[in-house]
C-alpha cells in the first residue's frame, strides 16, 4: 500500500508545520502582552492611581523652524473628585511663544483663568468645577484640560533645559477638604532646528557672482585672501574689513564689467582698497576764563568759568595754586533724627523730638523708694521683705475678636484660590456654609458668589484680569 505510506508521511509533516506555526504565535503574543488589552482614545493609560499633570503630544519633541507644533495638557484625579485645577506653566520665550489656547473639549467648563504672557513666558490656566467635583477613573485616558499650540521661533542648540515646566504654585484641590492633592507634574521636552535645503549643484550662479566670489555648487562664495597691504583689496562681498594693522578698509560700489554678464549685481558693494587714515584735525583752542585749581590739583585741568574752571572743550593748563582751605562744618546744636537711637552721639540721655531734632531728657524720677519694688503694670510699691503680700495679680487680657474676612473660606486670614475651592465645595448650599463666601449675602451658594470671588481674587492679584 504505497499510496497510504505517503499519505501517512504528509500528515506528519502538515502536523509538524502546525506546532511549529503554534509556538511561533505563542512566543509573539507573550512578548507583545499587550495586543489585546483596549486602545486608548488619547493620552497615556495608567494602571497606577495617580493626581497629576502632564503634556503630551503627537509628534516628534523636534520641531522645525517657523512651524508650529500643539501639546495636550492632561489631567488625572484617579483618587479623589476635585473642584478646582490650577496649571501655571514657565517656557523659554527666547526659543517659542504661544499662538493660541484652545479649551473646545475640556473637562472644565467654568474657566478662572485663561492667560498667557508670551514676554514672561508664563501660562496660567485655571477651571473649576463645582461639587462634587471632577475625577478620573484607574485603566482609562487622561481627562483634557486644554490644548496649546506654540509657533518655534528660534533654533535651539540642544534639547537639555528646552522645557515647558509646572511651577510649585501647581494646584489640584480635593472637593471634600480643599486640600493640594497634586502629586506628579510631568514637563515637556522640545528641541527647534533650522531645516537646511540641500544644495542644488549648477552653474547658474557662474556668471553671476560679484567681484572677490567664486560660483561653488550654485551658490557665490566669497574667496579666501590673507591680510591686505595698502592699496590691497578688503570687505570682500561685505565680509569684515581683512587689513594689516593701521589700514582701514574703505568699501566703494564697483561698476559692473562685460566680463561679469547680465547678471552682474552692484547693489551693494563688493569690494574696497586698504588705505591709511586720514589724519583729524587738532580742535582748535577754546579761549578760557580764570581757572581755579581744584581738590585733585589742576594740571590737564579744564579751565573756564566756573567753580571749579569747567568750560567743555578748554585745554588750557591750570596755574599750580594751593587751594583755598575748606571751612570746617559746624555742629548742629540740635542735629536732625528720626529714632532716639540717632541720637547716640548726642549728650545723653538724649531722644529724638517730634521735629526731628536730638533734645537733652532728664529721667522721670523713681516711682518707689530703693527698698521697694514696683508691680509690673501698676504704680503700686511693694515693700521687698514682705514676702507674704505678693503684687497683685492682673487680669488676664481678653482674647481679640476674631475678624471676619470676606472671602476667607477657610479662615486663615488669606484670602486666595484655596478660598475657591471652599466655594465650589458648598456650590448650591443654603445652610451649613462659611459664611465668608456667602458674597452677595443672600442665604445661598450660586453663580452670583462664583462671579464675586473672581472678581475679588482679580482685586487681589491673585488672577489676571
Amino acid at each position: 500500500m504505497p499510496v497510504l505510506k505517503n499519505q501517512e508521511g504528509f500528515a506528519q509533516i502538515l502536523m509538524l508545520l502546525i506546532l511549529v506555526a503554534g509556538l511561533g504565535a505563542g512566543l509573539f503574543l507573550v512578548t507583545h502582552p499587550t495586543i489585546f488589552k483596549p486602545k486608548a482614545s488619547g493620552g497615556t493609560i495608567s494602571y497606577i492611581p495617580e493626581t497629576s499633570f502632564h503634556l503630551s503630544e503627537d509628534s516628534n519633541a523636534v520641531h522645525p523652524l517657523g512651524q508650529e507644533f500643539t501639546v495636550t495638557l492632561e489631567v488625572r484625579s484617579d483618587t479623589d473628585a476635585a473642584n478646582l485645577f490650577t496649571a501655571k506653566m514657565q517656557f523659554p520665550p527666547q526659543y517659542i511663544s504661544v499662538s493660541r489656547i484652545e479649551t473646545e473639549n475640556s473637562f472644565v467648563k467654568n474657566w478662572v483663568e485663561n492667560h498667557y504672557d508670551n514676554s514672561k513666558g508664563s501660562i496660567s490656566l485655571i477651571g473649576g468645577v463645582p461639587t462634587p467635583g471632577f475625577g478620573t477613573k484607574i485603566g482609562e485616558p487622561p481627562a483634557v484640560m486644554a490644548r496649546i499650540t506654540f509657533m518655534a521661533n528660534h533654533p535651539t542648540s540642544t534639547l537639555a533645559g528646552n522645557h515647558i515646566v509646572f511651577t510649585p504654585d501647581s494646584a489640584i484641590y480635593r472637593n471634600t477638604d480643599n486640600v493640594n492633592i497634586l502629586s506628579t507634574s510631568k514637563d515637556f521636552l522640545f528641541g527647534i532646528v533650522a531645516l537646511t535645503p540641500s544644495p542644488s549643484i549648477s552653474n547658474v550662479c557662474q556668471y553671476a557672482c560679484v567681484r572677490g566670489t567664486t560660483c561653488i555648487d550654485g551658490q557665490c562664495v566669497p574667496l579666501p585672501s590673507p591680510l591686505a597691504e595698502e592699496g590691497g583689496n578688503c570687505g570682500v562681498n561685505g565680509n569684515p574689513p581683512q587689513c594689516q594693522g593701521g589700514l582701514i578698509c574703505r568699501v566703494e560700489i564697483a561698476p559692473c564689467t562685460s566680463a561679469e554678464g547680465p547678471y552682474c549685481d552692484r547693489a551693494y558693494p563688493a569690494f574696497g582698497r586698504c588705505i591709511k587714515p586720514s589724519p583729524q584735525p587738532s580742535p582748535s583752542p577754546v579761549q578760557c576764563g580764570a581757572c581755579y585749581p581744584t581738590a585733585n590739583g589742576c594740571q590737564n585741568q579744564t579751565c573756564g568759568t566756573g567753580v571749579n574752571g569747567e568750560v567743555p572743550g578748554c585745554t588750557q593748563t591750570c596755574p599750580h595754586a594751593t587751594p583755598p582751605p575748606s571751612p570746617s562744618p559746624v555742629p548742629s546744636a540740635t542735629p536732625q533724627c528720626k529714632v532716639d537711637s540717632d541720637c547716640a552721639n548726642y549728650p545723653q540721655p538724649a531722644v529724638c523730638s517730634k521735629q526731628g531734632l536730638c533734645l537733652h531728657s532728664e529721667p522721670p524720677p523713681p516711682v518707689c523708694a530703693s527698698w521697694q519694688t514696683q508691680c509690673p503694670g501698676t504704680e503700686i510699691c511693694h515693700n521687698n521683705w514682705e514676702f507674704w503680700n505678693p503684687c497683685p495679680q492682673l487680669p488676664s487680657p481678653r482674647p481679640s475678636p476674631v475678624l471676619s474676612i470676606k472671602g476667607d473660606g477657610n479662615h486663615d486670614g488669606v484670602v486666595n484660590l484655596v478660598d475657591l475651592s471652599v466655594l465650589l465645595s458648598n456650590f448650591g448650599k443654603t445652610i451649613d456654609f462659611p459664611k465668608e463666601i456667602d458674597l452677595k449675602v443672600d442665604g445661598q451658594i450660586n453663580g452670583f458668589d462664583y462671579s464675586e470671588m473672581i472678581n475679588l481674587l482679580k482685586s487681589l492679584g491673585i488672577v489676571a484680569l
